[in-house]
């Protein structure tokens, strides 16, 4: 189509010349282009759409393969370009945002890059030179980009969750006219889920009782175990039960044992959710009453 478009329309021109160069006003006639209704059609493009021509500010149609004229214009004095005419032939896609096709009023093959904003730069190497436009989108919503899949989500990768148990606080309360000291060691002890036991190592006490006010000794959580835990949860396992704390007083007519349930699980589970990540429970239970009493005060906090 170019080969045989190229000497007609430059022969059209010349004759054009001759004819009416003289005369004050010069007479048209049509273009010597295919009709979109015509030519056989090719592929859609992501390009494919109404645009404006920065040249003339007349609106072409590009469509399956093709672009094809909206709004008439003179070309080269006197062509007249009508609707419907193929003013781009075998429009392709030849990249993400690059475009090829012939432009065939200005006789020479077009490389098209369209921009973020979809305007289509269009570079023509002509018979006349190169010429440079632009094709500026006129539908009121464009999106020069075909619409990506949805990003598949996340797989949700569950962990162990993990706490950590330990003895903080020995507490005596009452009067040191009935005990003046509580010494000895004290341990946690808890079953997993399949009933297997585990117990810490023993923490050592040593607490004054006094009239006036309660006695207190704390401790920090140990990571060596004395008197402290880790609990590792796998993913869909219950976790832990039977909390107990047990220990032994070094009395001076002797040693005497104590144990001593905890509901500390039972206190983090009326939570009705799963602890959070830093968050803390406790519990003071009391190992020996009377006169003067001698309480643990448990604390358990969610580190994974």
């Amino acid at each position: 189509m170019m080969t045989f478009l190229k000497p007609t329309i430059l022969a059209a021109m010349l004759l054009a010349g001759l004819i009416f160069g003289s005369s004050a006003v010069l007479a048209q006639i049509p273009a010597f282009l295919p009709d979109h209704a015509n030519v056989e059609r090719g592929n859609p493009t992501t390009a494919d759409g109404t645009y404006t021509i920065s040249s003339n500010g007349k609106r072409i149609v590009i469509e399956d393969g093709h672009g094809f004229v909206v709004d008439p214009w003179t070309h080269a004095l006197v062509l007249r370009i009508q609707p419907g005419m193929v003013v781009m032939d075998n429009f392709r896609q030849t990249g993400p945002d690059r475009f090829a096709a012939d432009d065939l009023p200005l006789m020479g093959p077009a490389t098209l890059f369209r921009q973020p904003n979809g305007v289509l730069q269009v570079v023509v190497k002509g018979s006349f030179g190169p010429v440079k436009y632009f094709l500026t989108p006129t539908d009121p919503v464009f999106d020069p980009v075909a619409p990506s899949p949805e990003p598949l989500p996340r797989p949700v990768v569950e962990r162990d969750r993990i706490y950590q148990l330990h003895i903080g606080v020995a507490w005596c309360q009452g009067k040191s006219l009935f005990r003046k000291r509580y010494r000895g060691g004290v341990h946690l002890g808890v079953k997993d889920a399949n009933g297997k036991a585990m117990t810490s190592k023993s923490r050592s006490f040593d607490i004054h009782c006094n009239d006036k006010k309660q006695r207190v000794e704390t401790f920090a959580f140990e990571s060596s175990d004395i008197g402290s835990l880790t609990l590792v949860v796998p993913p869909g396992q219950s976790g832990f039960q039977n909390l107990q704390i047990s220990g032994v007083i070094n009395d001076i007519l002797g040693p005497v044992d104590f144990m001593k349930p905890s509901g500390l699980f039972e206190t983090a589970r009326a939570l009705g959710r799963d602890l959070e990540i830093n968050e803390n429970v406790d519990e003071l239970v009391e190992v020996i009453g009377g006169k003067a009493s001698l309480s643990f005060r448990v604390y358990m906090k969610r580190v994974q």
